[in-house]
């Protein structure tokens, strides 16, 4: 009966007993638990950081949309206020409304005739 051996290939070579060895092996598997659970971590913080990238992108997006709404708000309110004014003014120049709007007639041909042409 042939049997084979697993052979681990270190670049130097280590002679434990059988106690040692079992630490050996549980510092190992333990390390490599590590850092499989480091590399995870990682990769999730990863995932956490773009989609706060993504949240950052909308969230600007939505700012400019809502600044540049504000400006033609701004705008409007101020012409608001022009034009509110003027009514004030308007009314304090006690004006008389009108009934009847009558338009001159001008007579035909020239109004104005250069100076030096007869």
């Amino acid at each position: 009966m042939n049997t084979q051996r697993l052979n681990l290939f270190f670049p130097f070579s280590i002679n434990l007993s059988l106690p040692e060895r079992r630490v050996f092996f549980l510092i190992f598997w333990g390390g490599l638990l590590f850092l499989s659970f480091l590399l995870v971590f990682y990769l999730f913080q990863i995932v956490k950081l773009t989609e706060a990238n993504y949240f950052i992108k909308a969230y600007n997006q939505k700012i400019e949309i809502l600044a540049k709404r504000n400006s033609l708000l701004e705008n409007r309110y101020n012409q608001l206020v022009r034009l509110d004014e003027l009514e004030k003014k308007i009314k304090n120049l006690n004006l008389v409304e009108i009934s009847e709007v009558k338009y001159l007639s001008l007579p035909t041909g020239q109004l104005a005739q250069e100076k030096g042409r007869k």
